[in-house]
């Protein structure tokens, strides 16, 4: 009656039973996808979670071509394609090429730069696409027709970034160490089991890691 044309990720990503439940009993489409990290993910999706609408982000997924996987994936399936994209100018000029050879694309996800409060939305390319009465126009430039501010991608080089954030270096050093028992999240990870609030608190303080564990 609302026109509702799909309800997205209601339901955590691997409650797969509980999506197909729900796909098979709701008279609103249902979309899941932005968060994978590789086509074959969309197989439990489509075949075991029945969903209606498949979400590949072109950003998250692995770039185009493991994105038109999915659409394939969907076309035989005789489903629809809504992509996750908003993050920067580069990833929803990608995805609108994609959407252009996509029949079955019903729509892309664009929030225009201008009410993002992303800094990388805003200012990694020098333009943005123009959102004309519901439609973008797909560029005639080559490539993706975006041209990129590299004074952006300076400023948020990943080196530059870590040398400039302890607490990012320290997150880094984190990652790549051995987690055994002694490391602040297994610390942090058992005073919360143990119902310790102020244990793990007293672990994390000064980790970013921890600083808000949801554990």
């Amino acid at each position: 009656e609302l026109g509702i044309f799909f309800c997205e990720t209601p339901l955590p990503l691997d409650d797969l039973d509980g999506i197909a439940k729900l796909a098979s009993q709701s008279p609103v489409r249902i979309a899941f996808g932005e968060m994978q990290s590789h086509h074959s993910e969309f197989y439990d999706l489509f075949d075991r979670g029945g969903i209606q609408v498949g979400q590949p982000d072109v950003g998250r997924v692995g770039g185009l071509m493991e994105a038109l996987k999915v659409c394939d994936m969907a076309a035989e399936r005789e489903r629809i394609i809504v992509p996750h994209c908003w993050k920067t100018g580069v990833g929803i000029a990608a995805t609108m090429q994609m959407a252009a050879v996509t029949p079955h694309c019903a729509y892309i996800e664009f929030l225009p730069a201008a009410i993002c409060a992303s800094q990388l939305r805003q200012k990694l390319t020098l333009t943005d696409p123009e959102f004309i009465d519901g439609t973008l126009a797909l560029p005639d430039r080559p490539g993706l027709g975006v041209d990129v501010n590299w004074e952006c991608v300076e400023q948020y080089n990943y080196e530059k970034v870590i040398a400039e954030n302890p607490h990012v270096k320290k997150m880094i050093a984190e990652l790549r160490s051995p987690m055994g028992p002694s490391h602040d999240l297994w610390k942090a990870a058992g005073a919360y089991d143990q119902g310790s609030a102020a244990g793990a608190a007293a672990v994390s303080s000064g980790n970013p890691w921890v600083a808000k564990p949801a554990l």
